[in-house]
């Protein structure tokens, strides 16, 4: 593995924080599905992330449990979207529908 790959590697995991549930996106009906702006560091992000319901409520439940210890000021474009279910995945729509 060459440096700059374990670099890229390395700086993606940092997001991250350890045991952070991830966001499942298997579904059945529209409503199973989400969107939501927290990340798996527990700071807000500019895109959001799509999830079913219940994984975004127990990363919201991790989040609170467990907050960032600081997260970046953000000035982000007011992203409109809307979360559905399509062939058993959670997918995400932009704009306003």
């Amino acid at each position: 593995m060459t440096r700059a790959v374990l670099l890229g590697f390395l700086l993606g995991l940092a997001g991250c924080k350890a045991g952070a549930p991830k966001l499942e996106q298997q579904c059945t009906f529209h409503q199973d599905c989400t969107l939501t702006t927290l990340g798996r560091d527990c700071c807000d992000q500019c895109e959001s992330s799509i999830g079913t319901v219940g994984s975004v409520a127990a990363l919201r439940g991790y989040c609170e449990a467990k907050p960032a210890a600081s997260c970046p000021r953000l000035d982000c474009p007011n992203e409109a979207g809307t979360a559905f279910c399509e062939n058993g995945r959670c997918l995400k729509r932009q704009g306003v529908h």
